[in-house]
């Protein structure tokens, strides 16, 4: 064959050679896209402050506006209201200890105690109150499902022992909050549990709290 005719067919694989480089990079970028999304999921400093409409029914009943404050890894808090303001349930967690009050009772537990009235440790509870992404909920013992941009929509686990059975979580009406995105709403059914659902009204995260926020002896939820 004549040179000169095999040039412009040396030239024509050149196109050809950078088209399959551009598809195989962009399905690395999307790889690597998905996998930002969900590293995204984890708010920044790893505090949550929220308004929200929590429902919960069976052992623990409560029904109302609430207050929920959550610091990675083990401590979170979350005030119930009743229609006067007054805090008509809670439950806090210094990682050590978790307090509860419900129906005019307080009551101790360890942590993660399996006697506690929430199928969840103090940990797991964090992760679910921040939608902390894919990576927590599994180390925690979840099997996650996610949506195609990396979120956590499903989250199921079993809880052994007499009282345990199969604990799921939903994840649904992401948003923006301050740079990473937030299930704005949670639904949390399981054994000790019926039904508990998580409405956020507004997020604010990454800003501390003060030292002793979290503290229960100190009593920092007063």
């Amino acid at each position: 064959m004549r040179r000169d005719l095999l040039k412009p067919l040396a030239l024509a694989a050149v196109p050809a050679a950078l088209f399959l480089a551009l598809i195989s990079t962009s399905g690395c970028a999307h790889k690597k896209t998905v996998a930002q999304n969900a590293e995204a999921m984890q708010p920044p400093g790893g505090t949550l402050r929220a308004e929200a409409v929590v429902e919960m029914d069976r052992a623990l009943s409560a029904s109302g506006k609430a207050r929920i404050y959550a610091k990675a890894p083990r401590s979170f808090r979350i005030e119930v209201k009743g229609p006067f303001a007054q805090v008509v349930a809670l439950f806090a967690s210094d990682g050590y200890t978790l307090h509860t009050f419900t129906d005019g009772v307080e009551r101790y537990y360890p942590a993660d105690s399996p006697d506690a009235p929430l199928p969840f440790s103090s940990a797991e509870i964090v992760s679910v109150l921040m939608g902390s992404g894919l990576k927590p909920l599994k180390d925690a013992g979840f099997e996650v499902e996610a949506d195609p941009m990396g979120r956590p929509v499903k989250a199921v686990k079993e809880i052994p022992g007499a009282d345990g059975g199969t604990v799921t979580v939903l994840f649904s009406d992401y948003r923006d909050a301050g740079g990473a995105e937030i299930p704005f709403e949670i639904s949390i059914q399981g054994p000790r549990l019926d039904r508990l659902r998580i409405r956020y009204s507004s997020v604010d995260i990454g800003n501390g709290f003060d030292e002793g926020f979290f503290d229960i002896e100190a009593g920092g939820w007063d």
